[in-house]
């Protein structure tokens, strides 16, 4: 991964043809293991129904029926968090390196604005927060390997900073966090967490937060936290 990076700066030409005008081809690709699986099921089905004349089905609709019992879930003010990964412009914007790729699924999910909500709701209901923000600093640029979606965003410049202690150019830029979200995010009671490098909360203190905070479950918020569902123990 290193090989690409000699000087470690960040190609804003390739940022911009890989977010836009190239609606990331490679994004999809590289990232597709970032997508739900059922959802991909659920497009099949959409154009076989497409086929026999019906409307297409959303592939992120809820099922006509569940194959399992739903219990629904009863939150423990007392043990509860909002946990928000990602909240950043590279993820959610269309401004973003990643919008080729997920944009239409931030789009027919309402993820912007839902999230909105999430932050006013617990906000509301003195439920912590903590924010679990996605960098890359130039030293991680130095790794030896990584899977496709770690190649891609070093490759594009996703989420890029160019150290732990310059904010240049950090305001407006992929890595910051979107601008509706600023005020609920810099209250001064929002836990910005140290920033995760992978899918989990090995490489970052969210766990250690909400053990020291709550010392629960919590659940999760963010385009991207299925993958990064995140339960502290007791």
């Amino acid at each position: 991964m290193c090989n690409n990076h000699k000087d470690h700066t960040v190609d804003q030409g390739r940022r911009q043809f890989l977010g836009h005008d190239a609606k990331a081809v490679a994004a999809v690709a590289a990232l597709g293991a970032m997508t739900l699986g059922g959802a991909g099921n659920a497009e099949a089905a959409g154009r076989n129904a497409a086929g026999r004349g019906a409307a297409p089905a959303s592939p992120y609709a809820e099922p006509s029926s569940y194959g399992m019992p739903r219990k629904g879930m009863k939150l423990d003010p007392k043990r509860v968090a909002l946990v928000v990964i990602d909240p950043q412009i590279d993820f959610l914007s269309p401004k973003g390196i990643a919008w080729g790729a997920v944009g239409e699924s931030v789009t027919q999910n309402n993820t912007v604005p839902n999230l909105l909500r999430l932050f006013k709701a617990a906000k509301g209901a003195s439920i912590p927060v903590v924010v679990s923000p996605h960098y890359y600093y130039p030293t991680d640029h130095q790794w030896e390997f990584g899977g496709p979606g770690e190649h891609f965003m070093h490759d594009s410049g996703m989420f890029a900073r160019p150290s732990a202690y310059d904010m240049k150019g950090f305001e407006g830029s992929g890595a910051d966090f979107m601008p509706e979200y600023k005020p609920y995010i810099f209250d001064g009671k929002t836990i910005i967490a140290s920033p995760h490098k992978i899918f989990g909360p090995e490489s970052n203190d969210v766990t250690l937060q909400l053990r020291k905070q709550k010392g629960g479950p919590d659940p999760a918020g963010g385009h991207g936290c299925q993958p990064v569902r995140r339960v502290a123990p007791a």
